[in-house]
């Protein structure tokens, strides 16, 4: 009996061992949006309207909320009639004319005698004025154009805009409430089409990983099985602990996982070999 059993317990280990995946390493991390913006007024004001709720998918260039412009606006009204006047321009031009042809009636009349040369250098010298005048009338009308766009430049700065597609996940401030230049916060908005994944895998492991390869995941507490694309394999082994820090992309297109689901990454002998003949795929 002792000498049965001395036989069968190599055959129990190699079953144990055979039956039992050998992982390289498991690491756990988590699933965070692709990209996240703390979304900000270019100027302090007070928030007159907001356009969007929390949960709220928006576009890049959506606007969410707009502060207080109506002294702008004003502004802007008083701005544009002053680049659309031309009296000014029409009244030097106008005095133009008369000086310029008075010196032109001037100078034949000094050759002739009928004149003397203090008419003329006076006349020379209004007409170099009237000039002045009509350039100056010009410059001022060109002036109050730029003013025009730069107050609508202005306006514009007032309005507060999406800068990705997403989700608004929170509305830090909420209408008649101000925002200050030292906290400038308005809402959050953050990309979920696809999730990034943090590792940090022993160095070893990852020599034979690059990037855009695809990857085996378990995600979720049920574990579910998926593949991710590794977007960056860092260049840098951490000295104190001796990992890689490793970026994957989960595809979210359908919404079915949340930011802040736990992520596991079985590296096996298997699982780089599989990703390497996907990559070569």
């Amino acid at each position: 009996m002792y000498v049965r059993s001395l036989v069968l317990w190599p055959c129990i280990s190699v079953i144990l061992l055979t039956a039992v995946p050998v992982y390289s390493q498991v690491t756990r991390s988590f699933a965070e949006p692709i990209e996240r913006s703390e979304v900000a007024a270019a100027e302090p004001g007070v928030v007159v309207r907001i356009l969007v709720k929390e949960g709220q998918q928006v576009k890049a260039g959506q606007v969410l909320a707009e502060l207080d412009r109506e002294v702008l606006i004003q502004s802007l009204r008083l701005a544009e009639l002053e680049a659309a006047s031309r009296s000014k321009i029409d009244a030097a031009e106008s005095l133009l004319r008369i000086r310029k042809q008075r010196k032109e009636t001037l100078a034949p009349l000094l050759k002739s005698g009928h004149a003397n040369p203090a008419e003329l250098e006076q006349a020379n010298a209004e007409f170099e004025q009237a000039l002045a005048e009509r350039n100056r009338a010009v410059e001022e009308s060109e002036q109050a154009a730029i003013e025009v766009e730069r107050i609508k430049a202005q306006l514009d700065r007032r309005v507060i805009h999406s800068p990705l597609d997403g989700v608004v996940t929170e509305i830090h401030r909420r209408a008649g409430e101000f925002i200050a230049a030292n906290d400038p916060r308005f809402a959050t908005v953050v990309q979920l089409d696809q999730l990034r994944v943090r590792f940090y895998l022993n160095a070893e492991i990852v020599e034979d990983l690059e990037r855009l390869m695809r990857v085996p995941v378990q995600v979720g507490t049920q574990a579910k099985a998926r593949s991710g694309v590794v977007e960056f394999v860092s260049p840098i082994t951490d000295s104190g602990s001796g990992t890689v820090r490793v970026d994957v992309l989960l595809n979210n297109e359908a919404g079915q996982l949340r930011a802040g689901t736990p992520v596991m990454w079985l590296m096996t002998p298997t699982s780089l070999t599989s990703v390497n003949t996907s990559n070569s795929n």
